[in-house]
């Protein structure tokens, strides 16, 4: 299921990754600015 979601909904696999680096984000002690530039894009 997850290959066949890559092949077929990239911008669903771009999220899963943001949505990583921005739980990476909250767990971590990154400045707040970061955080927001996270969520921007």
């Amino acid at each position: 299921m997850k290959i066949f979601s890559k092949n077929n909904n990239p911008e669903h696999e771009n999220r899963l990754r943001l949505q990583k680096l921005v739980d990476n984000a909250m767990k971590s002690d990154i400045p707040t600015g970061w955080k927001k530039e996270t969520f921007a894009v």
